[in-house]
């Protein structure tokens, strides 16, 4: 084989390579929902579990297919749990607008799970 030839199979498979990383990278960034700018209009907590929902004044994005979604979720178990619970009060003391970054494909308590929270 010449080395024409060994170059041109290498080329190939870095060429690949780098289409296997973009996929997966499009298959990562599409594995959240942002919500639009939103109020929270009720914050509950319990369930007889270390768990907080939140009901917003818009319609509850659902693409997990949550079983109740009535309300965004997170409990103690989700990473990042304490700093939502945190930017939940926050906004919702201080009537301060926000994002809220829900899982595509998990639910908390049957509703749609909170990964994020941005204050606006």
């Amino acid at each position: 084989m010449s080395y024409h030839l060994k170059s041109m199979g290498l080329r190939r498979n870095i060429f690949a390579s780098i289409c296997m990383i973009g996929i997966a990278m499009t298959n990562i960034a599409f594995a959240q929902t942002e919500t639009p700018i939103l109020t929270i209009a009720s914050l509950y907590t319990g369930w007889n579990d270390d768990t907080f929902a939140i009901k917003t004044d818009s319609t509850i994005l659902n693409p997990a297919n949550c079983s109740t979604p009535d309300s965004y979720a997170a409990n103690i178990s989700s990473a990042g749990y304490k700093t939502h619970l945190a930017a939940a009060l926050l906004a919702y003391a201080s009537a301060k607008q926000l994002v809220v970054v829900i899982s595509n494909s998990d639910c908390t308590s049957a509703r749609p799970r909170i990964i994020g929270i941005s204050l606006k």
